[in-house]
C-alpha cells in the first residue's frame, strides 16, 4: 500500500468515525430532546457538556462554545484538507465506498449540527416561564403533600406534586411573613438584610431575584394579599406590574377572603401575556388567622368562634381552653387550605390550557407555619419550632430542563435557597453575596439551615436562631442566653431536650451558629424604617395577632 492509499485509509476511518458519531447524535437529538437539556453536544459526551454548561451559564460563553464546535466540524469533516483527487472507474469498488462514506458523512455532520444548533439558538432563546407560588400560614403536615393522611391539597397533590420534587425538610428563615419572603427574594437572611419588625423596610440596594428576571428580559407580575407585603415595604422591586387589589381593607369581616381574587387577576395575566417570557409571584393570604371556615359546623358554639385572637391567647394563657376549642380552630384552618388549594388548581389548568405549563418552573411553598399551642402559643412570629417554621416545598422543572440531578427529597432547605435555584436553572449565574444554596447542587448532610425572630412590637422582647444540620437542630435565646437542642429525626414534636446528653454535635452547632451569628447579627446596620404604622394599620396588625 502506498502513501497516498494510506492518507485515503485513515481520512476514510476518521470520517467514518465522525459519520457514526453523528448519526448516533441525530438519534439523541430526536429521542431526548422533548425530555432533556439537549444543548449542541455534539463534540461532548452529554453528561460532561451539560456539566461545562452549568458553569458557563452566560450567553456570549455559549455562543461562542457553538462557534467553535461549527469549526470543528468544518475541519474534521474534511472542508480544511486539501483536496483529494478519487478515480472514477468502474470496478474499484473500494473508492466508490470510500466516496459514499464521505459525501454520508458530510451529509450527515450538517444534518446535525442544523438539529442541533435549532436547540441550542431554541434554548437561548426560550427560558423557561418562572411561578412562585407562596401561601401565608401553611405548615407542611397539614397539606396532603407533606402528610398522605389528610386531603387538604387535592389539587397540589393531583396536578402539580406528580411532575414535582417534594422536599420534607424545608424550613423558613423567620416565623413571619415580611422577613421571611424577603429573605426569599433576596437570598439573605432577614438579619442581613435589616428585616426584623412592622416598621422594617427592604432597602434598595439589595438585589432581588425579581430584578435579576426583570434584566434578563422577564416580564415581571407579583400579586400580594397580605398587608406587610404593600409596596411601602420594599419588597416591589423589580416588578413591571405589582397588584396589591386583594389586601382587603377589612380584616374584621366574615367574607374577606383573597384567593379568588389572586386567581383571577393571574388567570388574567397568563391568557395576556402567555406568548411572553413572564416571572410571576403570587401570594394566597387565607390561612391566615382569621380563619374563616368555608364549611362551618353548628356543633361547636364556644368562645374561640371570638375574632379577637388577643382575647385567645389570654384564654390559653390562663388555661382557659379545651381540646374542642382547639379542633374547632384546627378545622377551620384546613377549610381555608382546601379553599386556597382549589383556586391555586386553577392557576394550574390555566397553565396547561394554554400550553405553557411544561414550559414553566413552579416553585411550591409557604412563608412560615402555624402553632397551635403545642408550644403553648396560638398563631406564629414568636419561635423558631418546627409549627412555625417547617414548610411545604414542590419544585416543578420544565420540560426542557428535566436533565437535573434529582436531589435527595430529605435533604435541609430554606427560603434562601429558592432564588438561587430558580436562577441556576434558568441558566443565569446567581450574584456573590447571595446566602442560599442552589438546591441541586446542595449535599444531604452539610448544609446548615438558619432560622431568626426579632420581635418587638408584641409583648415582652424575642430574640431568638436556630441552626439545623443533618437531622439535629439547635436553638439559642439571645435574651435568656439558654439553648435547646433536639434530634428531629427521632423528636420531630421536639419534646426532648438533648442539651449535654451529645457534646460533639451541641459542640458542633453552637460553633456554627456564633459564626453565623457574627456574620449577620454583629454587621447590623441601621434600620432602614418605612413610614410609622397609622392607626388603621396598628389595628389590622392588631387583628392579625402581630400587636398586642
Amino acid at each position: 500500500m502506498d502513501e497516498t492509499d494510506k492518507k485515503k485509509k485513515t481520512f476514510t476511518t476518521i470520517v467514518v468515525f465522525l459519520q457514526l458519531w453523528t448519526i448516533l447524535s441525530i438519534l439523541i437529538t430526536f429521542f431526548l430532546a422533548p425530555y432533556k437539556e439537549i444543548q449542541c453536544h455534539l463534540l461532548f459526551q452529554y453528561k460532561l457538556y451539560n456539566t461545562i454548561l452549568l458553569y458557563l451559564q452566560d450567553s456570549f460563553l455559549k455562543g461562542i462554545l457553538i462557534a467553535f464546535t461549527v469549526l470543528g466540524f468544518l475541519v474534521f469533516g474534511g472542508f480544511f484538507i486539501k483536496k483529494m483527487r478519487i478515480p472514477f472507474k468502474k470496478g474499484t469498488q473500494k473508492i466508490r465506498r470510500s466516496f459514499f462514506f464521505k459525501t454520508l458523512s458530510l451529509i450527515s455532520l450538517v444534518l446535525a449540527l442544523a438539529l442541533n444548533l435549532v436547540i441550542v439558538f431554541n434554548q437561548l432563546r426560550r427560558e423557561p416561564n418562572v411561578l412562585i407560588l407562596v401561601v401565608d400560614t401553611l405548615r407542611s403536615d397539614y397539606t396532603a403533600i407533606g402528610n398522605e393522611t389528610i386531603s387538604t391539597t387535592p389539587n397540589l397533590k393531583n396536578k402539580l406534586m406528580p411532575d414535582s420534587m417534594y422536599f420534607s425538610n424545608a424550613f423558613s428563615n423567620s416565623p413571619w411573613t415580611l422577613p421571611s419572603v424577603s429573605s426569599l427574594l433576596t437570598s439573605q437572611y432577614p438579619s442581613r438584610i435589616n428585616i426584623h419588625n412592622l416598621v422594617s423596610r427592604l432597602d434598595e440596594k439589595h438585589l432581588t431575584l425579581t430584578e435579576i428576571l426583570k434584566d434578563r428580559g422577564y416580564f415581571t407580575y407579583g400579586a400580594v394579599s397580605h398587608l406587610l407585603l404593600q409596596q411601602k415595604y420594599g419588597l416591589h422591586q423589580g416588578f413591571n406590574i405589582y397588584n396589591e387589589n386583594n389586601i382587603s381593607s377589612e380584616f374584621f369581616n366574615h367574607n374577606s377572603i383573597s384567593s379568588p381574587g389572586i386567581t383571577d387577576d393571574a388567570i388574567q395575566f397568563i391568557r395576556k401575556h402567555k406568548n411572553k417570557k413572564f416571572f410571576m409571584l403570587l401570594h394566597y393570604f387565607d390561612p391566615h388567622y382569621i380563619y374563616i371556615n368555608h364549611e362551618p359546623s353548628t356543633s361547636y358554639s364556644g368562645e374561640f368562634t371570638s375574632r379577637d385572637i388577643s382575647y385567645l391567647r389570654d384564654l390559653i394563657r390562663e388555661n382557659k381552653y379545651t381540646k374542642q376549642d382547639i379542633d374547632y380552630l384546627k378545622d377551620s384552618y384546613r377549610s381555608e387550605i382546601v379553599f386556597t388549594d382549589y383556586h391555586i388548581g386553577k392557576v394550574i389548568d390555566e397553565l396547561k390550557s394554554k400550553n405553557i405549563y411544561d414550559k414553566t418552573l413552579i416553585v411550591f411553598t409557604s412563608d412560615h407555619g402555624e402553632e397551635f399551642v403545642e408550644k403553648g402559643w396560638l398563631g406564629h412570629s414568636t419561635t423558631v419550632y418546627n409549627e412555625q417554621i417547617k414548610i411545604p416545598l414542590l419544585i416543578k422543572l420544565p420540560l426542557t430542563k428535566r436533565s437535573f440531578t434529582t436531589p435527595s427529597p430529605n435533604q435541609y432547605i430554606s427560603n434562601i435557597d429558592i432564588a438561587p435555584t430558580v436562577l441556576n436553572v434558568i441558566g443565569i449565574p446567581s450574584p456573590h453575596h447571595f446566602q442560599g444554596e442552589d438546591i441541586f447542587l446542595k449535599t444531604t448532610d452539610g448544609s446548615f439551615i438558619f432560622t431568626e425572630v426579632t420581635q418587638r412590637e408584641y409583648g415582652d422582647f424575642i430574640d431568638k436562631a436556630c441552626v439545623i444540620n443533618n437531622g439535629w437542630k439547635l436553638i439559642f435565646n439571645f435574651v435568656t442566653k439558654k439553648y435547646e437542642m433536639y434530634n428531629l429525626e427521632e423528636d420531630g414534636e421536639e419534646s426532648k431536650n438533648s442539651i449535654g446528653s451529645h457534646k460533639d454535635i451541641e459542640r458542633m452547632l453552637k460553633m456554627k451558629l456564633a459564626k453565623w451569628s457574627n456574620a449577620n447579627r454583629k454587621k447590623q446596620k441601621s434600620i432602614k424604617k418605612r413610614d410609622t404604622l397609622t392607626d388603621q394599620e396598628k389595628k389590622k396588625l392588631k387583628s392579625l395577632g402581630y400587636i398586642k
